[in-house]
């Protein structure tokens, strides 16, 4: 693809995300940037590269385009297969030592939609909003992670299916959902304007 279409309907896709906290209360957010996804809101990409003055090496200024952009990595990325998300996933005999603290992360279905860049493997989006969110139970180490019920809770205010996947751990969940065919299944994302929705367990 030569150029960045605006799709009117949204393009659902599968990706990670971390869980932060703000005001107390859990909150999807991004694993690579500082942006937390807010309840009732669309999250906006904007591109965080720099690039070099060209007289002046030893400075940078930030980029001028909006995101996504062709021959950037900006944008809010989504894979076309759940199976992608192994990849990202951290396990025990993995030597990445900074992966391990990663215990709190959601598996998910994403809106994508406004500009989208497609990839190889899925999208970069102008803007993205959560589908559908699996909670894993367990950590890498398969020990329950503490707090799991309350952060169920706290997600349900995106007002989109949130799910906690008993014994399972974020690479079983990507593994029992990767058959399933459920990147196949329709989902719209839900902005809500406020109140909490409900989760389930899986």
């Amino acid at each position: 693809m030569t150029g960045a279409p605006d799709f009117c309907e949204p393009v659902v896709g599968w990706r990670l995300w971390s869980i932060g906290s703000e005001d107390g209360h859990a909150r999807l957010a991004s694993h690579v940037s500082p942006a937390v996804w807010q309840p009732g809101r669309e999250l906006v990409a904007a591109c965080s590269a720099r690039r070099r003055d060209l007289r002046r090496p030893w400075r940078t200024h930030p980029t001028d385009h909006a995101a996504p952009a062709p021959g950037c990595t900006c944008g809010v990325h989504a894979m076309a297969a759940v199976g992608a998300l192994g990849t990202y996933l951290p396990a025990p005999d993995r030597p990445y030592a900074w992966m391990r603290p990663l215990v709190r992360q959601a598996i998910g279905r994403v809106a994508l939609w406004g500009e989208v860049v497609e990839g190889s493997r899925g999208w970069r989006a102008s803007r993205a909003y959560p589908a559908e969110v699996w909670l894993p139970q367990l950590d890498i180490d398969g020990n329950d992670i503490a707090g799991v019920e309350e952060i169920a809770l706290d997600l349900a205010d995106y007002g989109v299916p949130v799910r906690v996947c008993d014994g399972r751990t974020g690479r079983d969940v990507v593994s029992d959902l990767s058959p399933r065919g459920t990147a196949d299944r329709p989902a719209q994302p839900r902005p809500r304007s406020g109140g909490r929705g409900s989760s389930s367990r899986w």
